[in-house]
């Protein structure tokens, strides 16, 4: 058994997504290269690589620290020591997702960009051999009424 494509899902789903997910080369005009095409990743990997060591410090020394206030033992796991490696590592990249906390939704689809994530940043440490650090930004800075009275 294998993948069912977006276009057996018209109810679902708009045309541009099922084109994009299914018939890209229809919309490659539009987009800087082909997400499907692991080249292209490998590329965007190799131009995103920080030349700034100072900058990956700060980011890696800011997410240690919010990871070691916010866990219940104060120790890193083994798995979010190797992230904050990898974002120190000058050939290293990130996998980045973001989550809005909302009522739409709910906390399946949190977990499937969780999992997602971990699975892109998986697929692109194999593809280009780069640690690759896997990150999750919670969007819970809705503190600007005109801005969620809008919403």
């Amino acid at each position: 058994m294998g993948p069912l494509p977006f276009t057996r899902f018209e109810r679902f789903f708009s045309s541009l997504f099922r084109t994009y997910c299914d018939d890209f080369e229809a919309l490659a005009e539009f987009y800087a290269g082909d997400p499907w095409n692991p080249e292209v990743r490998v590329d965007a990997a190799a131009r995103s690589a920080s030349p700034s060591p100072e900058d990956r410090e700060t980011v890696a020394d800011v997410l240690e620290a919010q990871n070691t206030t916010l866990s219940a033992s104060s120790v890193l796991s083994e798995a979010t020591r190797a992230s904050l490696d990898a974002l120190r590592d000058p050939e290293g990249v990130a996998v980045v997702t973001g989550q809005q906390v909302g009522l739409f939704g709910g906390p399946l689809y949190t977990v499937y960009k969780t999992l997602t994530t971990l699975a892109l940043a998986e697929r692109l440490h194999r593809e280009t051999g780069r640690p690759v650090a896997p990150v999750f930004w919670l969007a819970g800075e809705d503190h600007d009424f005109a801005e969620i009275a809008a919403a």
